[in-house]
């Protein structure tokens, strides 16, 4: 899920980890559609406890970017988490076969017409 289990929070701090990314592979909620609220609060606790800075992933396939600007409102706006690195979508090789690489162009960046 993009967040450590607490077993493994002393094994992290010994490491020397200094960036984490979230989430990993494809967390959303019960409609498929968006990050939960609640662990992207799990996972800012965790990268605090830490001390490191946090990534966060908004969802490009069947995403929406509503749906992107709600999760950074919630981050950085309602929470004050202050997230300063983002990414748009994951792994584009995990989602359908016929996705392609002009596809994952064309709506990471869509160009205005």
């Amino acid at each position: 899920y993009g967040i450590l289990p607490p077993d493994q929070m002393e094994t992290a701090a010994a490491a020397g980890i200094r960036f984490m990314r979230f989430p990993g592979g494809s967390i959303f909620d019960e409609d498929g559609r968006s990050v939960p609220n609640y662990l992207v609060d799990l996972f800012m606790l965790a990268v605090r406890q830490l001390n490191v800075e946090p990534s966060i992933q908004v969802k490009l396939f069947e995403g929406t970017p509503q749906e992107a600007a709600d999760l950074v409102t919630y981050v950085n706006i309602t929470k004050g988490y202050n997230v300063r690195y983002w990414y748009i979508g994951n792994e584009p090789n995990l989602y359908p076969d016929d996705y392609s690489v002009a596809d994952l162009n064309a709506q990471w960046r869509p160009v205005p017409g």
